[in-house]
């Protein structure tokens, strides 16, 4: 049951969150931007968001939404890095 919910939720965050971004994103900054050094420059800028995570003062009210959006990233990141290694067009 748990894992049920745990796939819903995971979903949910996905279809709400991390997708729309990634796709408005892709629309405003196009592929350049990561297929330019590949897999090295996905790292980065994976490395970039996780710094600012790392150096944020906790989660309070005032910084909870730059936090999700840090996390999205992070999460698209892995999934532009996944397409890219799998052969898909970024």
């Amino acid at each position: 049951m748990e894992d049920k919910v745990t796939e819903t939720i995971l979903r949910d965050i996905f279809e709400k969150k991390v997708l729309p971004m990634l796709l408005e994103r892709n629309l405003k900054y196009g592929d350049n931007n990561l297929t330019r050094r590949g897999v090295k420059g996905i790292a980065l800028r994976t490395e970039d968001k996780c710094s600012r995570l790392w150096n944020r003062e906790g989660v309070t009210d005032d910084n909870r939404d730059d936090i999700e959006e840090d996390l999205a990233d992070i999460a698209g990141y892995g999934l532009m890095g996944l397409k890219y290694l799998l052969g898909g067009k970024l």
